[in-house]
């Protein structure tokens, strides 16, 4: 009997994992506090800048693999505390100007496409492209173009999908690009067996996290490790080793970023209107709060 309950019983939430999440590879997902059911309060830290994109109270949407990329990744559902902006394009900045807030794009002959509106960047790090396409019979084509129009990066969509009436999400991380640009993407049906249909295109990623002075530096994900329900980050940031501690003090966050040696100051931009970005000069401490 014992052994059945067992069997029956949901699996136990790790406190810290890394899983493809909300379309980002390698991310490092927090358990902050547990509450009754699947409920709690999270967090997601991306390796590739060093830095918490956000907090939220509410539960994980587990879906597809969790260490594997797959069509369905886990994303977090509930109320944000604390989130880094990250759409730098939406599916109503591409085509004409629609009153639908998912519009559709049909693709009837070879040569028709679309067009974003040129859009500005600015110490972004990892940048992904994401759409839906429906038709089986065909890729799209995308192309990313500077601001003077010329292409500087172009693929055809990886289309495997099995009916010409489903629809397949398709997702590629672009190139870096430099720390400010200018551009555009574009996207076409270069041949057309049979009419194409596109949808929900986005360009999205992670700001830049630690600089110094008005500079950013370098970055390297270290690893994590658990004490009891405690998770500590750690990572360089312009070669000093810092680590991140997250804790839950009555309503408050705290984000707690230590140095543990000394080096040049180094200050953590949180991107959010009502914080002060943190530094970590000749003190090796400093924090973050976020209100429940």
């Amino acid at each position: 009997m014992i052994g059945l309950i067992a069997l029956l019983a949901p699996p136990q939430e790790p406190a810290a994992f890394r899983a493809v999440f909300e379309d980002r590879p390698r991310q490092l997902i927090v358990r902050l506090l547990n509450e009754p059911g699947d409920g709690g309060i999270y967090a997601v830290f991306s390796p590739d800048v060093c830095a918490v994109r956000r907090v939220w109270h509410g539960r994980i949407n587990y879906r597809g693999k969790v260490y594997d990329f797959s069509q369905e990744n886990s994303f977090g559902e509930g109320r944000s505390l604390y989130e880094v902006p990250s759409q730098v394009l939406g599916p109503i900045d591409f085509g004409q100007p629609s009153p639908v807030a998912d519009p559709v794009w049909r693709f009837s002959q070879a040569g028709m496409g679309i067009s974003s509106r040129p859009f500005n960047l600015e110490n972004w790090g990892p940048l992904y492209f994401a759409f839906e396409e429906r038709g089986d019979t065909d890729s799209v084509a995308i192309e990313l173009s500077d601001a003077s129009r010329q292409p500087i990066y172009q693929y055809l969509s990886s289309n495997t999908i099995s009916g010409p009436n489903v629809w397949q999400w398709n997702y590629k991380q672009m190139p870096p690009l430099p720390g400010r640009f200018q551009g555009q993407i574009r996207i076409s049906a270069p041949t057309l067996k049979a009419p194409k249909d596109v949808r929900r295109a986005r360009l999205f990623g992670d700001r830049l996290a630690w600089f110094r002075g008005e500079t950013p530096v370098p970055v390297q994900f270290r690893g994590y490790h658990l004490d009891g329900d405690k998770t500590t980050i750690r990572f360089t940031a312009d070669a000093r080793p810092i680590e991140l501690t997250m804790t839950m003090e009555g309503s408050q966050l705290i984000m707690r970023y230590r140095a543990t040696a000394a080096g040049p100051a180094l200050t953590l931009r949180t991107y959010q209107p009502n914080l002060t970005n943190p530094t970590l000069g000749e003190a090796a401490e400093a924090t973050v709060e976020v209100r429940r």
